[in-house]
């Protein structure tokens, strides 16, 4: 349990890739538990104050890694825009889990069932990797590698999140469904940010992520954002986006839903999501 960041990189110097790093360990020991990860050496990096915060540097939000999912949902940084990390007190877990749970941790998971990602994913964000010498800045999309793999070298720490401060007449939400209404594993969740220009009513922007696209991780639905720029979303362009999602979408079925059944829930997240930001930027404004 080391007590400061030169302490804590000293030790991965050293022991590093025989090493996992946690700080609520909500993810982990359950999974050790299991016995689907091994036991080895825990650096326990909760003491190091200096990567729990939240910040807005001339627009750019900056969350430290260590940030509980408590602090994160209960910040004033955020405003009602994000109503997405706002969500997240209804969806993500139980108190005692958002209490100890992290930024950083949830990031680091790297799988489908990790309610954040597809949240930072719509968000645009960027990862800072940190070791004692060097810190680089890389997007989430290069950090996550595949199921429980990261682009983290093992004498770096994930450090920070950080993106830019949503334009106005931009809204983030996410919804996210499962076989319970709260401290469930979804089967599929869809985060969505949209800018509207309001002097033409037709989207500006478009940032569409989902807990699962074509494997086992969140991923952009990059062409179905592409269909909807430039769009008034009417009926017809509605129609069109979910048909695009569809053909983006290679879903494989197991003992918790279909793949079809994940597909058809995708496609209904979809429209209500778009209609949702559309409708909530305009007002905000």
């Amino acid at each position: 349990m080391p007590q400061t960041e030169s302490e804590l990189f000293s030790f991965l110097e050293d022991a590093g890739e025989h090493s996992k790093i946690v700080s609520g360990a909500t993810d982990l020991l359950p999974r050790i538990e299991r016995r689907q990860e091994e036991a080895i050496t825990l650096v326990d990096i909760s003491r190091l104050a200096s990567l729990r915060y939240v910040k807005n540097e001339g627009g750019l939000i900056r969350i430290g890694a260590l940030t509980t999912l408590t602090d994160l949902i209960s910040t004033p940084v955020l405003g009602i825009r994000y109503e997405a990390i706002h969500r997240l007190e209804q969806v993500f877990g139980s108190p005692p889990i958002r209490n100890l749970a992290t930024v950083g941790g949830n990031l680091a998971a790297s799988s489908s069932s990790e309610d954040l990602i597809p949240i930072l994913l719509a968000l645009d964000a960027e990862i800072t990797l940190k070791s004692a010498t060097s810190a680089r800045v890389i997007p989430l999309t290069e950090f996550l590698r595949g199921k429980r793999q990261t682009s983290r070298r093992s004498n770096e720490i994930l450090a920070e999140v950080r993106f830019n401060d949503l334009k106005p007449s931009s809204w983030c939400t996410f919804e996210k469904v499962g076989r319970r209404e709260r401290v469930i594993i979804s089967l599929v969740s869809l985060a969505c940010t949209l800018t509207i220009d309001l002097r033409s009513g037709k989207v500006g922007e478009a940032k569409i992520a989902l807990n699962r696209i074509r494997g086992k991780i969140p991923e952009r639905a990059i062409e179905t954002e592409k269909s909807i720029v430039g769009t008034g979303l009417d009926e017809f362009q509605l129609k069109k986006a979910c048909e695009t999602l569809e053909s983006e979408l290679a879903l494989t079925s197991d003992f918790r839903a279909s793949a079809r059944y994940r597909t058809v829930v995708a496609k209904n997240l979809l429209r209500e999501s778009l209609l949702h930001c559309k409708h909530s930027a305009e007002e905000e404004r």
